[in-house]
């Protein structure tokens, strides 16, 4: 942690201030400290967010297998029932725990959402190719390739 530089520390830092604070304050209304499930779930997710940043950097692909069951975990969708869970009123850390399952419904809305943010992503990407197809066809050899090239990049990655 000494290597990061200070605005890492400083965000690195405050998710667990941010948990030990939740825990303490459960504890104190409901009579039970669920930091360390607090933990497991932030902890299944950032290890989520590096296998897709590994996978990024080496450039491979992941089976779909391999890529729909981290995107269960990625999705957020166990952490943010593990949240609402323990601050709901007479929950316990028990039925906090039991969210960590894999399987099931939680599991299934995980996948859910992982493909539908894929599926938006993927939707993007074909409109700015399609936009692409008339530029494509209209290029001639009167046009210089730097203006074409910088034009091209203005249609992929234009979000409209």
């Amino acid at each position: 942690m000494d290597m990061l530089p200070d605005f890492m520390k400083i965000c690195y830092e405050a998710l667990p201030d941010t948990m030990n604070e939740m825990g303490y304050w459960i504890e104190k209304k409901h009579g039970h400290n669920p930091t360390k499930t607090l933990r497991t779930s932030w902890a299944t997710l950032c290890n989520a967010f590096l296998v897709e940043a590994e996978w990024f950097a080496s450039g491979d692909l992941p089976t779909a297998d391999k890529y729909l069951e981290n995107g269960k975990l990625s999705s957020r969708v166990r952490l943010a029932l593990v949240h609402s869970s323990l601050l709901g009123i007479g929950q316990t850390t028990q039925n906090a725990i039991h969210l960590n399952d894999t399987s099931g419904l939680i599991s299934s809305v995980g996948t859910i959402l992982c493909l539908w943010d894929d599926l938006g992503s993927a939707k993007r990407a074909s409109l700015n190719l399609a936009r692409m197809v008339p530029t494509m066809y209209s290029y001639d050899e009167n046009q210089r390739l730097p203006l074409l090239v910088e034009y091209t990049k203005s249609i992929v990655f234009d979000d409209a």
